[in-house]
């Protein structure tokens, strides 16, 4: 059996940390999500860190103490913008989620109790539209009710919790997104948001920190790769260009 402090080295050297190097273990919580929005993600949570990597366009994002700012990058082309978490606007999805900020960001959820997920503190937000039809036509459901579920316990500055609200076209209320599900006039339901599974992990340095690619003129240059754009346009069948 490969004996575990030889696994940890091991590790640790692939991270780029050695022996002659500061590196450090971090408890963290891993949120394997998918979005209706963005496609897949993993969605890392640390007390100090947020970072989120997006399938679909190869994206990372990462907001850390103390400045909590967004440092956005993507491998595939090598890109990288920074912002202020009250500044990022996941430019890239707009055209494809107008229908979700015009209709549903401005309602009136109400809170409905609290329960546990995989060790969670989950808290239920609910919006009854009595009786008035809030018109969802991306994910085809004429809406009546909605449920959304945000986590609690995790600490981070209310601005990085929306950052991941914001990615997902969910209500930025200050707090992490775990699901939401809305119900339609005829006993159906869409999912835009579904945490799929949560897991305790560690993570190790550098894996919060950013690399040194190109500044892009804006956050939008950086989601658009070829690869990227095509897993969009296949995703929603859109072949119009994103929105500034």
């Amino acid at each position: 059996m490969f004996p575990a402090r030889i696994f940890t080295a091991s590790l640790l050297f692939a991270l780029g940390c050695s022996s002659t190097t500061e590196c450090f273990s971090a408890d963290a919580t891993l949120l394997i999500q998918k979005s209706t929005v963005t496609g897949g993600q993993n969605v890392y949570i640390a007390a100090k860190a947020l970072r989120i990597d997006n399938q679909k366009t190869g994206t990372t994002i990462v907001c850390k103490a103390p400045r909590w700012e967004v440092d956005l990058y993507n491998k595939r082309n090598r890109t990288s913008f920074h912002c202020a978490a009250e500044d990022f606007k996941a430019s890239f999805f707009q055209s494809i989620t107008k229908v979700y900020r015009d209709n549903l960001t401005n309602l009136k959820w109400k809170k409905e109790g609290v329960e546990q997920r995989d060790g969670i503190s989950v808290l239920k937000m609910a919006v009854h539209l009595d009786g008035k039809q809030g018109k969802l036509d991306l994910m085809n459901v004429d809406v009546r009710n909605g449920e959304y579920f945000l986590a609690t316990n995790f600490k981070l500055p209310p601005k990085v919790c929306n950052v991941l609200a914001v990615l997902t076209s969910m209500p930025p209320m200050g707090l992490i997104p775990i699901a939401c599900t809305y119900y339609g006039v005829n006993s159906d339901s869409a999912s835009p948001l579904v945490t799929k599974e949560i897991k305790k992990i560690t993570v190790v340095d550098p894996f919060f920190e950013t690399p040194k690619f190109a500044a892009a003129p804006s956050e939008r240059d950086v989601f658009i790769d070829p690869a990227g754009r095509e897993a969009i346009e296949d995703m929603f069948g859109d072949r119009t260009t994103p929105a500034k």
